[in-house]
């Protein structure tokens, strides 16, 4: 992948003790925040291809 996304575990390990995180930080790791599994059900949709649940959040999702 020439363009990797660091796991959300390993941006919060970067980030301890540290006193600042700028916007572009937090906009570059969303992507990668797992939805609880308990959770995936409720991004679901449809479409005539079948039918699709997001694992990480999407945007637009609070």
């Amino acid at each position: 992948d020439p363009h990797p996304i660091d796991q959300m575990e390993d941006v919060i390990i970067r980030t301890v003790g540290k006193r600042f995180n700028s916007k572009m930080d937090v906009k570059s790791a969303f992507n990668t925040i797992r939805i609880r599994e308990s959770d995936v059900h409720k991004t679901g949709f449809v479409t005539a291809d079948g039918h699709y649940e997001f694992l990480q959040m999407p945007f637009g999702v609070t």
